[in-house]
Parts: structure tokens; sequence; C-alpha cells
């Protein structure tokens, strides 16, 4: 179907009109007149016929460009390295991306009518739902939740944001093992830079601790109006910050022991290393487990009884106690590593790189 107005028809007859009319004897003022107003009036015609059809050839522009643009967000939306969900307003799954698929371990297609709920764990469902729905959540908000990955926990910091008048909520879910940097691939069979990233994320946790502390005691004494203002631009997100950090330092802690070849099994008591096995007690496997993840860091009794036992009430005689003990099983297990003691400093698990 032509877009053009079928004037053609309409203009032979006008000409044949005029002919008619030019003809002697048939010259009549009236005549005359209707057709030139006629001759007007197809004129105005043709010009509003091309003006429809400009417009028509920019309405098909501007719908190209629509197609064009969705199918830009469609890729954004598939191809995007965070996981992206859409809810309806009973925390139905109306949209998901690729990344979410492999976040749960499972195609992005097969997250579609299932319960928001569903995809969590299952011990963390009832405190994540409350943590969602608390007064402060309103229309933007985040959490750190547990998410049922083909039966493996994956820890993940969730964004979600409901517009006003819409009943769906958008989710932005961000693994929280997912590496910093690029450079962390190149460590993963390597103990030594193992241990330097181990370092790097002990360090970085800390001074997250010791902000979000401080975040935390400014909130406090705030308003509360100003105090849901600070914890909605600080500490939220500090707290998403330290969850990603800590997560990072395990991962590493977790991979550090692997290229070891040192497993520490907490349900038996037991540290093997390369086919020696050696009975150790809670809080041996505690002090071990702490020193571990923190290669080549002193520290004095009193912080190891506050940190690595959270138990102040015990002497410091009692931690050279356990260091010694504990430093005869390494050394029978033959562990490429020492529990050492540096007088003013305290101690510390050295490797030997």
């Amino acid at each position: 179907m032509s877009d053009e107005l079928p004037l053609a028809p309409l203009l032979a007859d006008v000409a044949r009109l005029q002919a008619e009319a030019g003809l002697p004897g048939a010259r009549q003022p009236i005549l005359q007149d209707a057709l030139d107003s006629l001759d007007r009036s197809v004129e105005e015609l043709q010009v509003a016929s091309e003006e429809l059809q400009v417009k028509n050839e920019e309405l098909l522009l501007a719908l190209r460009d629509l197609e064009d643009e969705r199918q830009r967000y469609r890729d954004l939306f598939d191809l995007a390295a965070d996981g992206y969900l859409v809810t309806d307003a009973h925390d139905v799954v109306v949209e998901a991306n690729r990344a979410a698929g492999e976040l749960l371990g499972r195609s992005a297609e097969s997250l579609l009518a299932c319960r928001l709920v569903d995809l969590l764990a299952p011990g963390s469902r009832a405190d994540a739902v409350r943590r969602l729905r608390q007064p402060g959540s309103g229309q933007v908000g985040d959490a750190i939740l547990l998410l049922d990955s083909d039966g493996v926990t994956r820890l993940v910091h969730a964004r979600f944001r409901r517009r006003d008048g819409e009943p769906l909520t958008h989710w932005t879910l961000t693994d929280l093992l997912r590496p910093l940097v690029e450079s962390e691939s190149a460590a993963e069979a390597d103990p030594a830079l193992a241990r330097r990233w181990l370092v790097i994320y002990e360090e970085l946790v800390s001074v997250t601790e010791a902000l979000l502390d401080g975040a935390t005691g400014r909130a406090a004494a705030l308003s509360r109006v100003a105090r849901e203002h600070l914890l909605e631009t600080e500490v939220r997100p500090l707290e998403a910050r330290l969850a990603h950090m800590r997560a990072r330092r395990d991962s590493w802690s977790r991979r550090h022991r692997e290229q070891m070849d040192l497993e520490i099994d907490v349900v038996k008591g037991e540290v093997r290393y390369r086919g020696r096995v050696v009975a150790v007690t809670r809080r041996e496997h505690q002090l071990l487990r702490f020193l571990m993840e923190r290669p080549g860091t002193y520290f004095p009794a009193t912080a190891l009884l506050a940190r690595a036992w959270h138990a102040s009430y015990l002497s410091e005689e009692q931690v050279r106690t356990y260091v010694s003990r504990l430093r005869r099983k390494l050394a029978w297990l033959e562990v490429p590593c020492e529990l050492v003691t540096r007088r003013q400093r305290g101690y510390a698990l050295l490797f030997s790189d």
C-alpha cells in the first residue's frame, strides 16, 4: 500500500474540467471560479500529502531508532557482568540476564516465573525477607543475600530499585567472590602471590572496618532523618564493601591452603599435610586459621586473645602455651612455615617463599 494520497485520478478530472471550461461557449464565471477553487484545493492536498509522507518517513526512522535502542538495552542487560533481575508486585521474576543465571547455576530462562525467595539459600530466606521488608528499605536499597547456586551458597550484594507507580522491582546482583582487580588471576597457582593478596585484603578489611565503625558512631548521635541519610549514603555502602572484602579474603585463604596442600578439618579436629595428620584442639585450630589468613603479620598476645579466640579473659601465659604446642605440630607436619615469636612485636606465621 502506498503512503501517498491517491490524487492522480482527481488531478485528471480537474484537468478535464478545465479543458472543457476552456471550449468556446463553455466559459462561465461561476464555473471558472469553482474550477479555480478546486485547483487551489488540489494544490493544498498535494502539499498535505507531501508533508504527510515526510512525517511518515520520520516516524519510521524514529521506530527504527527505538528498536535499535531496545536492542542495545537488551545486549547490555544480557551481557552485563552483574546479574540483573526484574520482579513483579508478587516478587516473581519476569526478566533475568545471563549473569544472573550463572550466579544461580542455571539458565536465565529457567529463572522466569520463580519467586525471588525461592532463589535464596534455605537458611537465609526468613532473615532476607525481614530485612528487605523493613521500613528503611523504601524504594531504593541494598542487602547482602545468600543465593542457592545449584546447591552451593553464593554471597551477593543485591541492590534494588522500585519506581513510583510501577509494580516492578529492578535488582542488581554483584558476586562478592568476584575479583576486584584482573591481576588477581595471575596468583591462582602461586602460594607466595596468594599470601600477598591475603595481606592486601586483610589490610583493606581493617581499613573498611574502621571507616564503618566511625560512620556508625556518627549516625548514632544524629536525628532520625539525618541518621537515615547517613545510613543510606555511607553505612550501607561500607557494609557492602566490607562484605566484598571479607569474601575475597576468605576466598584467598581457601585457595592458599589448597595451593599449600594443607587441609584443616574442623569437624575431626585434624590438620593434614601431604599424607601426615596431626590432631589439634579448638583453640589451636582458631589460632592457626587466624595466623594463616594474615601471613607475616605480627600480633601481640592481647590481640590474639581478642581477635583469634574472642576470649580476653584468658592470660598471656596461656597464649604462649598454645603457640608452643602449635609450633611443634607444624614442625612435625613439615609445613614450610614457622610460628615465630619476636620481643615487642608478638607472634607471626612466616612462610618460606
